[in-house]
Parts: structure tokens; sequence; C-alpha cells
């Protein structure tokens, strides 16, 4: 009966308790540089200033091409393929 009680318990240790702090640490970790990475990049102003020098002619092909459309896929497809990436056996 101890046999079966210490395989039990190491059983629960290791498949229970090391896998909630080892993940609860990884949330930890990704919770924190996701504020770092989203204090640096720019804000709506910075954009807003950057889009404002752009000529009629830069517009029209903007608009001709579904620019406005196309960059946030565009951004959110580079983003997957770098978190794909870096998850072990599928990248």
């Amino acid at each position: 009966m101890g046999a079966l009680l210490g395989l039990l318990f190491t059983w629960l240790l290791r498949s229970v308790v090391i896998k909630f702090a080892l993940f609860t640490a990884m949330y930890v970790l990704v919770t924190a540089v996701i504020g770092y990475i989203s204090a640096k990049l720019p804000t709506t102003a910075d954009l807003n200033s950057a889009l404002g020098g752009w000529t009629s002619g830069m517009w029209y092909f903007a608009d001709l091409t579904m620019w406005t459309q196309f960059f946030p896929g565009l951004i959110s497809a580079m983003i997957l393929r770098f978190a794909i990436r870096r998850i072990p056996g599928l990248g």
C-alpha cells in the first residue's frame, strides 16, 4: 500500500505541481514581455504623422491595391508565422 501511495504522490508531483509551476512562470514571463513590447510600439499619433506626408497619388495607389485591408492581414500573418516557428515540433 505504501508503494502505491508513493507512486501516486510521485505522479502527482511530476504531472501536476511541476507543470503548474512551469506554466505559471511562462504566463508571467509572456505577460511581462508583451507589456514591454506594447510600450515600445508606435502610437496612432506616430502613424498619423507618418501618413500625413503622403501625396494624393500615393493615396490613390493605396486605395487601388486595397492597402487598408492588406496591411493588417500582412502584419497578422507575420506574427502568426513568428509564433508558429517557436512551437517545438512544428516550426
